[in-house]
């Protein structure tokens, strides 16, 4: 009599858990759908090994002074984050709210409008709806209109 032993082996990216009784662990969908960025490979050599190449001064993100204007918060809060759309760092939408980012262009200096005209609805506002017309020519015709 011949036993088979089968090994389980765990997925990288598990996409279902069943009720989270399986041995498969916590179910992480945005680390799944998250693109992952390649890492430049010709400055791994030795991580003890500084590269001339890159060391640049960055200006403290703590200023030196105890207040600072509200302005300067804003931008040292600002000044390392890359604004993206959700198509660039994600596979697909995790939220109905990011299924937007997969119909804006990739070029960034073209709008969604120009890319697909079907967005765009023409718009026909109204100034005064017909109530307010109605109060403003009364009050003209007779001083004493009250609506109330």
């Amino acid at each position: 009599m011949v036993t088979s032993e089968r090994v389980w082996k765990p997925h990288t990216h598990t996409h279902m858990a069943f009720f989270g009784i399986t041995s498969l662990g916590y179910q992480d969908p945005f680390q799944a759908a998250r693109i992952e960025v390649k890492k430049d490979r010709k400055h791994s050599k030795d991580k003890n090994e500084k590269c001339e190449e890159r060391s640049v001064t960055i200006p403290a993100l703590v200023s030196q002074h105890p207040y600072v204007s509200h302005e300067r918060y804003q931008e040292m809060r600002n000044r390392h984050q890359n604004l993206r759309t959700p198509n660039e760092t994600q596979r697909k939408p995790m939220t109905s709210a990011q299924q937007y980012g997969w119909w804006l262009p990739q070029d960034s200096k073209k709008t969604a409008e120009s890319a697909y005209p079907w967005i765009e609805c023409q718009r026909y506002p109204q100034l005064n709806s017909p109530m307010t017309q109605f109060v403003q020519q009364m009050c003209l015709t007779d001083k004493s209109f009250s609506l109330f």
